[in-house]
């Protein structure tokens, strides 16, 4: 996590704002029901910009500070890209492969230095698979209904963020399926 911070953080303001950051930061300057208003009108969901607005008003909206979600977002992305690969592979080794390509990745290191939904929807997308992950191996038990619950309110942020995030879904949805059968028919 420390690698990936120390990238995210290095040269964090380097580069002055890019249009598509620069409309975003307009749009998150706005009150949240006029932004969920243009955001309607407009080709991304309202969600990253909501959030933006928020920390707008804590941390202020210099270059550096804008990027810093981005930044939180690409670094939390690290540990939870290790629990999912744990997940799949039991691995310890695995995980923390995967945990590092996340954190070195030049392309993920980008987006953590961009004022974009992209590392939120990353993070998102995981964070849904992950619940998925463990609600498919869970018992029929209370447990179940807290991590289905989850699964869903982070594939409804994830889908409030970007609408790249139906192919996630879709691919979810395939892995159920997959699971479903695997199982004889039963859930």
């Amino acid at each position: 996590m420390l690698l990936g911070l120390g990238l995210r953080l290095y040269g964090l303001d380097a580069q002055s704002l890019w249009y598509d950051e620069g409309f975003g930061v307009y749009l998150a300057r706005m009150d949240v029901d006029e932004i969920t208003a243009r955001t309607a009108a407009d080709i991304q969901p309202p969600l990253y910009y909501c959030l933006l607005h928020g920390w707008i008003r804590l941390f202020g909206d210099g270059e550096r500070a804008l990027r810093g979600l981005s930044a939180l977002f690409g670094v939390l992305t690290v540990p939870l890209v290790y629990a999912v690969a744990w997940q799949l592979f039991h691995s310890r080794l695995a995980g923390l492969l995967a945990a590092l390509l996340v954190a070195v990745s030049p392309l993920h290191v980008w987006y953590g230095q961009e004022v974009r939904m992209y590392t939120l929807l990353t993070f998102l997308c995981l964070l849904s698979s992950y619940f998925l992950l463990l609600a498919v191996k869970a018992e029929k038990t209370g447990s179940t209904v807290i991590l289905w619950t989850a699964y869903t309110l982070a594939n409804v942020a994830s889908l409030y963020t970007h609408y790249f995030a139906f192919f996630v879904l879709a691919f979810q949805a395939v892995y159920v399926l997959l699971v479903w059968v695997a199982r004889g028919g039963r859930p």
